[in-house]
């Protein structure tokens, strides 16, 4: 159902989306007019996308994108706070190519009930996103490639740790070397400021 950016607005001032301690921070960041607007034209943008690709298909005799293989999105979190955006950017690539989402994180062998809480939220996230959500354990690079090969994923999202100088970062140089035909997507290290 489509509503303007002024109902979902309403809907936060009356904290049924936010809690009422972070009303005023969401109104300037995530829910802020200008990011509804924007958020919506992509909203709009990928549902033409979708389906201008069902009508090709079906012109192209009478295959529907469903009878197609679908593009299969891997968000790799890491077991560590702050991997929400990494996640909700994977189902976003999901979203516009009309794709599955997957969503895993290789964590330690003997995790913190602090690591298992997060995981554990992420999971959740994952869920709510409408994506699959699987934990590995091992060597992150060999696991990752190896679930990617599995699950026959397209595309692989990351995200750098801390700010590193290009190629310096070992588990993305080894996927990227690894991950055969599927795209790998890094995104920028989070802000540290």
């Amino acid at each position: 159902m489509d509503a303007p950016p002024s109902v979902l607005a309403d809907r936060v001032r009356r904290g049924e989306i936010v809690p009422a301690a972070g009303v005023e921070q969401a109104m300037r960041t995530d829910y802020a007019p200008q990011t509804l607007l924007a958020m919506r034209e992509q909203a709009f943008s990928i549902v033409a996308d979708h389906a201008d690709r069902h009508l090709a298909a079906y012109r192209a005799g009478g295959r529907t994108a469903a009878a197609q293989a679908r593009p299969r999105i891997l968000g790799c979190a890491s077991p560590r706070a702050g991997m929400e955006p990494l996640i909700r950017r994977s189902a976003a690539l999901a979203a516009q190519v009309a794709g599955d989402l997957l969503v895993t994180v290789v964590q330690p062998s003997s995790p913190s009930a602090a690591t298992e809480r997060l995981v554990s939220g992420y999971a959740a996230l994952t869920a709510q996103l409408g994506g699959e959500f699987a934990v590995l354990r091992g060597a992150p690079a060999a696991e990752l490639t190896a679930f990617a090969l599995a699950q026959q994923v397209t595309e692989l999202v990351l995200a750098r740790d801390t700010p590193v100088r290009a190629g310096r970062h070992r588990v993305l140089r080894e996927l990227a070397g690894q991950s055969g035909a599927a795209e790998v997507h890094v995104l920028p290290a989070p802000s540290t400021t």
